[in-house]
């Protein structure tokens, strides 16, 4: 693993010296090492020489039998990082924890984060003999599920193929089509529209294809065995072929047609302002009710409600939006649904009378300039569940003290046996999984009970994970839990913007937003505790959260940096008693608005997270 992991290295230099000469720079980056027994801890920085310089630590040492602690891993990236963002893993070796599985299958699709894994020579020969074909069809089950990529590659090849993660982390990222193979017919079309704000076009067929034509919307057609065309660029890392359409594409519908005898996937993506992000939430009662994320998959054969927020869509006026599809892996639609009303906040309801009972993409369809069809695609898959699994735990807790942990199962599918399990990213709760049977309509409770050590940092948060398993059905709901003060802390950290940046002034048809950025200084006081996270919202919908240490009673500086692509948003400080301030400017006069505001990325502060087996 020492060339591959000398060249993820380098390659990984390269991209974040790339950024920062570019205006594509993440929020920040992690990197979490992982071998036979070990695995982290997590490397978290805002500051890209910081996370060259740890990088450049990295060595290949030690290492026990072949299967690592990739998955164990793979939950620290996932709870430490933000929603969609990007998480790449290099590792030639099959998953040691996949008791791990389910785990992190609810954390991905609760994130949204897309999981592509980088594969180099993995599983084969003395290697595929002792772990069988488990490991690579792990790795591919993830990272379909989370919309990302499980490619093989030969060992030479390891510095080009991490060019992809270049290709696939820039802010302005969307997917127009994602879809797997049909095995019933050996040839397959597929069609997806190109619109005027798309550049960048690039497909992806993971697989071997055995052979495949490229038709653009004037009739002039590629082949596979032509590398360099009038169409498109077209390069091969092991089992994965990468087609960039020259730029500009032409606008209308292309059409890619494969013909092969063996399974494989398509995705195609480029890169535009207009996105769209989407949630299943629900309704809550009190003094002010409203409505707010599920804490796990939406229920099946039931009404639910989906909200929609498409950012970027000021810029295309003369985008009309229709409405949104449910469609499964090939591409059938499943539902479509008119986008609902639209809230002060610019999030669309959108209703579904019930959901199917087989995994679904989300697809946002509409109709841009010169009648042209535009379509977004969710690039993960979800799936919805016929298990209610409902949790309830204190969001804070002292250092040094235990909390409870209540859950109730119910079954309101087929009986079945269920294996449950809690499992938390700090290895805190006290809870053995448990097989039960469940009929039709059964309900089953249980509790658990989770202990903070004496000593553990006020403000760090623990991610807890319910799942219960049967052999067709997977339920999940992910809580967070905040470690607080001994003492009762009821102050709000004071939040004061010292220095403002802001975009160029331009018009409201900007379509390279994503070069420049918009960025904030500002002074955090906090009393209380030495840990403060920032949390950014567009009206109340959450885009970003960071967390900063901060010198108790003294002011700290943050940066808070982003593209100018999207509405105003507002920022908060939140210590870990959850006292929350808002960030303001110096001076209150009635003429001048308190709320900072400031730009945010298209979709949210992108995080690039790198997994490397450390041997």
């Amino acid at each position: 693993m020492r060339d591959d992991i000398e060249a993820a290295k380098q390659r990984t230099i390269n991209i974040v010296n790339n950024h920062q000469r570019g205006f594509t720079q993440p929020a920040f980056y992690i990197l979490v090492p992982f071998n036979d027994p070990d695995f982290g801890p997590v490397f978290k920085t805002s500051d890209p020489e910081e996370f060259i310089e740890e990088l450049r630590t990295l060595r290949a040492d030690g290492g026990g039998d072949i299967p690592e602690m990739s998955l164990s891993a793979l939950q620290l990236a996932l709870t430490s990082t933000l929603p969609v963002s990007y998480i790449y893993v290099f590792t030639d070796a099959p998953a040691k924890d996949g008791h791990l599985k389910d785990t992190v299958l609810g954390l991905m699709e609760y994130t949204k984060c897309t999981v592509s894994f980088l594969l180099t020579n993995a599983l084969t020969g003395r290697r595929r003999r002792a772990a069988g074909d488990f490991g690579n069809e792990l790795y591919r089950e993830l990272a379909h599920t989370s919309g990302g990529l499980a490619v093989v590659s030969q060992r030479k090849d390891i510095f080009e193929l991490t060019s992809i993660i270049d290709e696939t982390t820039h802010p302005e990222l969307v997917t127009v089509l994602q879809r797997e193979s049909n095995p019933d017919h050996r040839d397959n079309a597929y069609i997806f529209p190109v619109d005027g704000s798309l550049r960048n076009v690039t497909i992806y067929i993971s697989g071997k294809p055995a052979l495949f034509r490229l038709t653009q919307p004037g009739g002039t057609s590629q082949l596979s065995t032509q590398f360099s065309g009038s169409l498109a660029l077209i390069k091969r890392f092991g089992d994965l072929t990468v087609i960039h359409l020259h730029s500009p594409p032409d606008s209308g519908e292309w059409e890619l047609f494969v013909m092969s005898g063996t399974p494989y996937s398509v995705k195609v993506t480029g890169r535009s302002v207009v996105n769209f992000l989407y949630d299943f939430v629900q309704p809550f009662q009190g003094p002010h009710p409203g409505l707010t994320l599920l804490p796990g998959r939406p229920m099946a054969g039931r009404e639910s409600v989906m909200a929609v927020t498409v950012p970027g869509l000021p810029q295309y006026p003369a985008l009309q939006l229709q409405d949104v599809a449910l469609i499964d892996t090939r591409g059938e639609v499943l539902q479509r649904e008119p986008l609902g009303s639209i809230s002060g906040d610019g999030i669309f309801l959108v209703k579904f009378r019930e959901l199917p009972g087989r995994p679904f993409h989300v697809q946002l369809n509409g109709q841009s300039e010169m009648e042209m069809k535009f379509r977004r695609q969710s690039p993960s898959i979800n799936t919805a569940t016929h298990t209610t699994l409902q949790v309830s735990v204190d969001q804070s807790i002292r250092a040094g003290t235990h909390g409870n942990i209540s859950f109730t199962i119910s079954n309101r599918g087929h009986s079945a046996h269920y294996t449950i399990d809690l499992r938390d990213d700090h290895y805190l709760v006290e809870f053995q999984p448990q097989r039960i049977f469940l009929a039709t309509n059964v309900t089953m409770a249980g509790t658990a009970v989770i202990s903070v050590p004496e000593g553990t940092q006020p403000g760090t948060i623990i991610t807890l994970t319910v799942g219960a398993t049967s052999e067709s059905d997977f339920a999940y709901n992910i809580q967070e839990v905040t470690v607080v003060n001994q003492v009762p802390d009821v102050t709000p950290p004071r939040c004061t913007v010292l220095r403002r940046e802001g975009c160029p002034q331009v018009g409201a048809g900007w379509e390279h937003c994503g070069q420049w950025n918009w960025t904030l200084v500002a002074g955090v006081v906090e009393e209380g505790s030495e840990v403060v996270t920032l949390f950014a919202r567009d009206g109340g919908r959450p885009l970003d959260r960071l967390q900063v240490t901060v010198t108790r009673g003294n002011a700290t500086r943050v940066n808070y940096t982003s593209s100018c692509c999207t509405p105003s948003i507002s920022l908060w400080a939140v210590d870990p008693s959850g006292n929350a301030g808002r960030c303001s400017n110096p001076s209150r006069s009635a003429s001048r608005a308190s709320t900072v505001t400031l730009s945010s990325l298209s979709l949210s502060a992108i995080c690039l997270a790198l997994l490397l087996l450390h041997l």
